[in-house]
């Protein structure tokens, strides 16, 4: 139990404040916890917080279309220049990526 005692300013000089009897406050069970708008706000901040750590994740570093159009470039920019300079060219590729010969 929690007991509070209210005092009142003086209304003349000289006269003692009177102090309120003491008065119980009452607990009940339903002002136990958190209430709604605390609960969302810390979900909000939780979200906010997960949704920068998710975008400063980086993905993968070159994925799969990337690669298949990069080489259909090269490939590409390979015939061109064969037909330019009229001679043969030879391509080489492996892991490291294209090799013009």
């Amino acid at each position: 139990m929690r007991l509070s005692l209210r005092t009142y300013p003086p209304t003349k000089a000289g006269i003692k404040p009177k102090i309120r009897s003491a008065q119980r406050t009452r607990y009940h069970a339903n002002d136990a916890g958190f209430s709604l708008l605390e609960i969302m706000t810390v979900l909000i901040i939780i979200g906010l917080m997960s949704a920068a750590v998710v975008l400063s994740l980086k993905g993968p570093k070159d994925a799969p279309e990337d690669i298949a159009n990069r080489f259909a470039a090269g490939i590409n920019q390979f015939a061109k220049d064969a037909i330019y300079t009229g001679r043969p060219n030879a391509l080489s590729v492996s892991k490291e990526g294209l090799h013009l010969m």
